[in-house]
C-alpha cells in the first residue's frame, strides 16, 4: 500500500427495523407481536459526517467511491461491532 492509504472498518450494524404484521386479514390487538424486528447488516463503515444522525455503511469502496449505501437512523441502532479493519487506497 502507498502512503495515501487509509483504514476503514468492516462492521456489523444491529438495528431494530419497522415492520408490519404478516398475517392476512384482521388481527386482534392481543395478537400483535411485541417482539422487535432485529436486522443485522454488514458493510464498510462510512464517516459520521456522511449523513448526520445515521450509521452509514456501504457494500463496496474503491478510490473514494462507494456503492450500495445503507443509512440506519442512530435511534434504531442497538450495536455496531467491528469485524475487521482494512486499508483502502484513495488513489486510482
Amino acid at each position: 500500500m502507498t502512503s495515501d492509504a487509509e483504514t476503514r472498518q468492516i462492521v456489523m450494524v444491529t438495528w431494530e427495523d419497522a415492520h408490519a404484521e404478516t398475517t392476512s386479514g384482521w388481527l386482534s390487538e392481543l395478537d400483535v407481536s411485541v417482539e422487535p424486528y432485529t436486522v443485522q447488516s454488514v458493510g464498510i463503515l462510512l464517516p459520521v459526517e456522511t449523513k448526520p444522525g445515521h450509521v452509514s455503511i456501504c457494500q463496496s469502496y474503491a478510490y473514494g467511491f462507494v456503492d450500495t449505501v445503507l443509512h440506519v437512523p442512530c435511534a434504531m441502532v442497538t450495536e455496531v461491532t467491528t469485524l475487521e479493519v482494512i486499508s483502502v487506497s484513495e488513489d486510482n
